[in-house]
């Protein structure tokens, strides 16, 4: 399975979008956003019109997480401050958690990074929901999540030029299926990918991490 535990933000969303308090201590929410102006600005138009399918909606609430600017800063100091530290455990960086405008009890989808130990991508075994593409290191897509590991190689993570960090992007979708499975799969690669991209160009990962400039959307297997 390549699911994991959600982070702290989704697991206490319900608490956030009822009592507008947060139990990361985030409070604020975005007023209603356009799809494109979601995520820091990051999905491409294509990447816009896919969350738009998939939740039916137009104009979301976004509550506040870390910039994509933020986010690479973060990841780049972290793997600095513990490269070869055998068996880390690192952090999950939520960069983006979205709902529908017109329906504040749920949470509609999440976009969260980290750094990833290299042998627990060899380890994990593949679900057979998930589709597999040729993109990054690898990239997989279900009906309801999708994931993309690129590696980066980049002057801001000191040695990573002679072993580059495994980065993971996860885009966990929560809505009632509205599409058939094959495009839902689709979309949630694309939207994934897009952050996934602009989080590669910010970290500047040598050829952004193997990443193309649109998404590759034809599984492997």
């Amino acid at each position: 399975m390549f699911r994991r535990k959600l982070p702290m933000a989704l697991l206490c969303a319900s608490a956030i979008l009822t009592t507008l308090t947060s139990c990361s201590g985030k409070e604020e929410e975005h007023g209603l956003l356009g799809a494109s102006e979601v995520c820091d600005g990051t999905l491409s138009r294509d990447a816009a019109r896919s969350l738009e399918l998939l939740t039916g909606e137009n104009k979301f609430k976004e509550l506040r997480e870390p910039g994509i600017k933020e986010v690479s800063d973060d990841i780049s100091k972290e793997f600095v401050s513990r490269h070869g530290t055998d068996g880390s455990v690192w952090d999950r960086h939520t960069f983006c958690s979205i709902h529908e405008g017109k329906n504040r009890s749920d949470l509609d989808a999440s976009i969260t990074f980290n750094i990833e130990n290299r042998r627990d991508l060899e380890s994990e075994e593949h679900d057979p929901d998930f589709g597999i593409y040729d993109m990054g290191r690898i990239s997989l897509s279900s009906a309801d999540e999708a994931v993309i590991y690129f590696n980066c190689s980049s002057p801001r993570m000191k040695n990573s030029t002679l072993a580059p960090s495994l980065i993971r992007a996860e885009f966990v979708n929560s809505q009632a299926p509205v599409i058939e499975k094959e495009e839902e799969k689709k979309a949630n690669l694309k939207i994934l990918h897009s952050a996934a991209l602009a989080l590669a160009k910010e970290l500047r990962c040598e050829e952004n991490g193997g990443l193309p400039d649109t998404p590759v959307l034809t599984p492997v297997l």
